[in-house]
């Protein structure tokens, strides 16, 4: 008997029904879209307002240089396919959105560029001359903003520097001349992951450093008055005379955009109601409610990490089962305790670790027990100055998983996964850390990575390593 092998058919062209069944099911999509985009052609141009301010969050989000050229080349490549390749109304609507992608990213990383400055490097104490360019009044702080352009070539080009609301001269205006004793220090960072980035805005502004004056402010010169600065400060000190403090507040934030002027009880009231949205005074405010909107959807799908602790190594917090953020230090002044709720969507002032009776703290340190499912966690954390025993500090991180401190801890320390002393943190900035199935970190280098901003150039050890034992 003969046998036959059936015919290999694994190189063989679709059977002539198939190809025409998807030409004529891709041709029926292209017809439908294109005459959906010419019923909707009025609504097209928003849309490059869209791309334009995606094209300028790839910069943000893509950390480095050989990113933002790849994501230039593809979009412009997808762009010119658009042009060339697409044919009617669908082709040349993506041409166009992906240029202004393209243009979107490349503005901002020209803008970062133009704009670099000098900044300071450590904290210093000066003394300086400086022409008041901008004057804001926070009455929730009690203090008064001052941004200067020092004539001490020694110092950055612009500072600013804060002083108290009743230390403020009179005639304390935009273009004055003052005199002023400071101690001044680099923009601080992003403290955790996910939170404002003061050194990113101070960047753009050309802020080189921030402080806190030191005695009173002297006027050399007065200001001339001139300037739309000028004249919104008049305004507001017009306002200001004539109305008591709240009602003041609210009509100069309303007449002239300036939210400094609202007290911390009538800025959540007004959010409460919504009216918050009448001080929006962004330029372009269609261009911010996208960016505005998939921030929102995305802080709301953003999982709640397990610990924060801060680039210093000096605050951190747990958070419990129910979401609220336990404190280290007992002592952590209102900024932190705020900047700690708001990273963990907390409402209220964070309780202390200590008081929680899966802790043991004493003046010094702290041990936790932070249960995950069926696994629990333990946490060694130092929390003053004073130095522990050689012997007790080493003995307390072998039987963590996790340890922090803003001290450098000695080579013998050596926890279960994760050692986060004051030579970690300088590299990796504030951590967020999740406890998962698969537990890992995210830094506040790994957020910032090369921007032109960062603290120092990212290294490979800006991610700590956290390796989890599987054996544990």
């Amino acid at each position: 008997m003969q046998w036959t092998s059936a015919p290999n058919i694994a190189g063989a062209p679709l059977p002539q029904w198939a190809r025409g069944f998807w030409k004529a099911y891709v041709s029926t999509a292209f017809d439908r879209l294109e005459r959906l985009l010419e019923a909707e052609r009025a609504q097209l141009p928003p849309w490059f307002v869209v791309g334009f301010g995606a094209g300028i969050a790839a910069w943000f989000a893509l950390g480095f240089p050989i990113q933002w050229a790849a994501f230039l080349c593809i979009s412009s490549a997808i762009a010119l396919g658009g042009f060339l390749l697409g044919g009617g109304r669908a082709g040349r609507a993506l041409g166009w959105f992906a240029l202004v992608m393209t243009l979107g990213c490349a503005l901002v990383w020209a803008r970062a560029a133009l704009v670099a400055a000098p900044r300071l490097d450590r904290p210093v104490v000066a003394s300086f001359d400086g022409k008041v360019e901008m004057v804001e009044t926070l009455v929730a702080r009690g203090t008064v903003r001052l941004t200067l352009a020092p004539t001490d070539p020694q110092l950055p080009p612009r500072v600013r520097v804060s002083i108290d609301a009743e230390a403020a001269p009179a005639q304390l205006a935009s273009g004055a001349t003052v005199q002023v004793r400071a101690r001044l220090a680099p923009p601080p960072p992003m403290a955790l992951p996910g939170t404002y980035d003061f050194a990113r805005d101070a960047w753009f502004k050309r802020i080189g450093a921030v402080g806190k004056a030191l005695g009173p402010i002297q006027i050399v010169q007065t200001s001339g008055g001139r300037g739309l600065e000028a004249v919104r400060q008049r305004l507001a000190n017009h306002v200001h005379a004539r109305l008591p403090g709240n009602e003041a507040g609210i009509a100069v934030a309303l007449v002239t955009g300036d939210q400094n002027s609202v007290t911390e009880d009538d800025a959540d009231a007004m959010r409460a109601s919504g009216l918050w949205l009448c001080l929006w005074t962004s330029r372009v405010r269609l261009a911010g409610i996208v960016p505005f909107a998939i921030g929102g959807v995305a802080a709301s799908l953003a999982p709640t990490p397990d610990l924060l602790v801060t680039g210093d190594g000096r605050h951190l917090v747990v958070l419990s089962k129910d979401g609220t953020p336990l404190l280290l230090r007992e002592r952590a002044g209102d900024y932190m305790r705020s900047l700690f709720a708001e990273a963990s969507g907390f409402s209220g002032d964070p309780p202390n670790l200590g008081e929680e009776p899966s802790s043991l703290c004493s003046h010094d340190s702290c041990t936790a027990a932070i249960r995950k499912g069926e696994v629990e966690w333990r946490l060694f954390a130092t929390r003053s100055a004073t130095l522990i025993d050689w012997a007790i500090t080493t003995n307390a991180c072998a039987q963590a998983d996790i340890v922090v401190s803003d001290r450098r801890l000695p080579h013998a320390c050596t926890p279960r996964w994760l050692k986060l002393d004051r030579a970690a943190l300088a590299q990796t900035g504030g951590v967020a850390i999740y406890l998962r199935a698969n537990p890992y970190a995210e830094t506040v280098a790994e957020r910032v990575a090369g921007h032109p901003w960062a603290e120092a150039p990212p290294s490979v050890r800006s991610t700590p390593r956290v390796r989890f034992p599987r054996d544990r």
